[in-house]
């Protein structure tokens, strides 16, 4: 019988997104291109775009890690035949997600109808935190996700002309975002967005197995008398 345990802490460097390019010395980028764009007009469009749509970084934003461990029991049954059991666990802290940092307060408009001035409704981008800007896609690695599994494998060495494996896993996995490009639908509160992930899956079965078929067993034996 073998136990073994481990355990390790994790860091991923975020160098590419798809809002921004922050691998090179903030503030400076390592480029930037313009397609079909002229000096009065470097967008390219044809009309200006107003309000503006804008991409940002969170500037105390903390560096994505996790934390993984596991405990493994391996024995031996007889008959060139293994069995393992093991406990593994993954959890993972200041994971990346976007929120609308310019988003109106609660309240603002409570179902979709935003208050009156001389009895007209006003326009949402009248009354967002950023004059002059509609969405404001913040990277922030603020999200949380949480991995435990049961694991189990079966295996049988070659023997006889027979080896086979068989792998079952007993799994959940938690968080509250599932992708870095999710927005919160709350800018400031992604509480309430924790449950199952979407690539949650709690069961999964896998058996292989390799069977010599007795005619070519003697193989070899039929090549080399016909060399």
């Amino acid at each position: 019988t073998v136990v073994r345990a481990g355990f390790g802490r994790f860091f991923d460097h975020v160098g590419v997104s798809d809002g921004n390019f922050p691998g090179g010395t903030s503030p400076l980028q390592q480029q930037e291109s313009v397609s079909n764009g002229n000096v009065d007009n470097p967008g390219g469009t044809s009309l200006t775009l107003f309000p503006l749509y804008a991409f940002s970084y969170d500037k105390k934003n903390p560096t994505p890690e996790t934390f993984q461990w596991n405990v493994t029991v391996q024995r031996e049954l007889g008959f060139n035949t293994v069995a393992t059991i093991a406990y593994v666990g993954k959890r993972g802290v200041h994971l990346t997600e976007e929120r609308n940092i310019n988003q109106l307060a609660v309240g603002t408009c409570p179902q979709a109808v935003c208050p009156k001035l001389n009895g007209v409704a006003e326009n949402e981008d009248y009354l967002v935190p950023y004059l002059g800007y509609s969405e404001i896609l913040q990277n922030i690695n603020l999200a949380e996700s949480m991995f435990n599994s049961l694991q189990v494998q079966v295996s049988h060495r070659w023997s006889q002309g027979l080896s086979f494996n068989f792998a079952y896993t007993y799994s959940k996995s938690d968080d509250n975002a599932n992708n870095y490009e999710g927005v919160l639908p709350n800018a400031w509160d992604n509480s309430y967005m924790w449950g199952p992930s979407s690539f949650d899956r709690r069961h999964l079965a896998q058996m292989t197995a390799v069977y010599a078929l007795p005619f070519f067993k003697n193989g070899n034996k039929i090549g080399r008398a016909h060399v």
